[in-house]
């Protein structure tokens, strides 16, 4: 398909639509029915009238090169869809994150320098006495790890040696923020008056860090079957579990009173596990994703610099379900 492209006022225009020609770098193929665009930092004056001549003058196959190009986006058959853009996904190559949303019991150090591998270390905390099935979780620059504690045995006032379920994957210094962690819903019992916080945040960690939340776990075990009128096993919540995210605002994101009401979140995305041959324990998860022009569209991003948080509130007594837990995943946007 030909191609109508001159320049006019300044502006370059491909097929009767204006392209700011200042601000991108066009390569032009008459042999492939294509123009590529290029975003840049910056063009250059003489880049800017090389290329509107370029393009004004030549018939046949025109090039022109911008340094620090970087993103790219093909336009194609402008006349059948001048609407269409055809976009290539690529995966992230960043950090994943996949973190519990976690009760904050309180904030310990390090009492030396960890290496990568150890199992075993000395912590201090501020007063709590950590024990085996609470997490801790260390942050430092845009390094993080969270694990479950298997034993915790007292040293001397409040230092604690830490036998941890998985091995340091950094070298955390005795300058990282430690946090002492329970991550069961079912542990404290909550009310509407003082509900139970439970988060996830890059608080502390370096400036320039960013989250981008893709989804939410929500995964329970009980002693008995649970349906779409129940709160897992039990009754139907008197005031629910909410969350919200606080990231320069505070927006609530739904609350959740039984699993039908997770079922309209996660578009029916629930899941309920029969015990294995009379066995076990029944269990059901739920699935929230944010991310994807399938779902929600968008996704939920947190800033160190902001102390942004990813919150959940319990207002309710779940002493009665064995477990309850809440997962986020997604990657980290902008290391530091």
């Amino acid at each position: 398909m030909a191609k109508s492209i001159y320049i006019q006022g300044g502006l370059l225009y491909i097929n009767q639509r204006a392209i700011p020609s200042q601000s991108f770098e066009v390569v032009f193929s008459s042999n492939d029915d294509r123009v590529s665009i290029f975003y840049a930092d910056g063009v250059s004056k003489m880049l800017q009238n090389e290329l509107i001549t370029g393009i004004a003058n030549n018939k046949a196959e025109s090039t022109f090169y911008a340094d620090r190009a970087s993103v790219e986006v093909i336009l194609r058959s402008f006349v059948g869809n001048p609407d269409k853009v055809d976009v290539a996904i690529q995966d992230q190559t960043t950090p994943d994150i996949s973190l519990f949303m976690a009760q904050e019991l309180d904030t310990f150090t390090l009492k030396v320098n960890g290496e990568i591998d150890d199992k075993v270390f000395n912590i201090t905390t501020t007063g709590e006495t950590p024990v085996a099935g609470n997490h801790i979780m260390l942050q430092e620059n845009d390094s993080f790890y969270q694990v479950e504690i298997k034993t915790a045995v007292p040293v001397t006032g409040n230092e604690y040696t830490i036998t941890a379920r998985m091995p340091l994957d950094f070298a955390y210094t005795t300058s990282a923020n430690g946090y002492l962690q329970n991550v069961d819903f079912t542990v404290d019992v909550g009310t509407d008056i003082a509900p139970v916080k439970f988060a996830l945040s890059p608080k502390g960690m370096g400036d320039t860090v960013e989250w981008d939340v893709t989804r939410m776990v929500i995964n329970a075990t009980m002693s008995s079957a649970g349906d779409e009128g129940l709160f897992t096993n039990i009754s139907k919540l008197t005031n629910g579990l909410y969350f919200r995210t606080k990231n320069g605002i505070t927006q609530n994101l739904f609350n959740a009173r039984d699993n039908s009401d997770l079922s309209v979140q996660s578009a029916g995305d629930n899941s309920y596990y029969t015990r294995s041959g009379g066995g076990g324990t029944f269990g059901m998860s739920s699935r929230v994703t944010f991310n994807g022009q399938d779902k929600r569209g968008i996704v939920k991003r947190l800033k160190a610099i902001s102390n942004d948080e990813f919150q959940g509130f319990n207002r309710d007594d779940l002493t009665a379900i064995t477990s309850y837990r809440v997962i986020l995943q997604g990657q980290v946007v902008n290391p530091n």
